[in-house]
């Protein structure tokens, strides 16, 4: 199956981005990549910027999707893990573009935003265990900033680390700080 312009200027964009900080792309040498006029570019995006913040948007959106109802799970029983392996699942089909932003996460809020999408999954949890901590926020901020740093781990030392032993330390993390 062929891939639409759309998705051919996404993933140049990826293995530039891969490569380089975004002000060092121009939408020249994506487009030479592809084979595609300028116009054609901005057919589709305003700009580098744009199109970085699109793929965010809808990475930042499939997360969320992934981990709605992981406030629920039982964390003592990795049967009912199946989030946490949805999202890595999710992170190794587009490692790439994980890769690629988590290498900029200076430069694009990703991390940031990231972060935040996972308090707000460990803040419903509290929520939805009547718990009441005056240190919340700290906890929410340690816990998803070890959880980015392991899926960070995971995708730097590909074959070190199987997909069981990182959703356990996950699991673990989230256990010891959230339980």
């Amino acid at each position: 199956m062929q891939q639409s312009r759309k998705e051919q200027i996404r993933d140049a964009f990826i293995n530039l981005y891969s490569e380089k900080d975004i002000n060092q792309i121009s939408v020249q040498e994506l487009c030479d990549r592809i084979s595609m006029s300028r116009t054609g570019f901005y057919h589709y995006y305003e700009d580098l910027y744009e199109l970085l913040q699109d793929l965010i948007h809808q990475v930042l959106s499939d997360l969320q999707d992934l981990n709605k109802d992981f406030y629920k799970i039982n964390l003592n029983n990795y049967q009912e893990a199946q989030p946490c392996y949805d999202t890595l699942t999710y992170i190794q089909d587009n490692s790439r573009l994980f890769k690629a932003l988590l290498r900029h996460q200076g430069t694009n809020n990703f991390v940031y935003q990231w972060k935040q999408i996972i308090a707000d999954d460990f803040r419903r949890r509290y929520m939805f265990q009547n718990k009441n901590d005056p240190k919340l926020d700290l906890i929410l901020e340690m816990t998803s900033s070890a959880v980015i740093g392991l899926y960070d781990y995971w995708l730097r030392h590909p074959g070190e680390i199987t997909e069981d032993e990182i959703a356990g330390a996950i699991l673990f993390q989230v256990c010891h700080t959230l339980v």
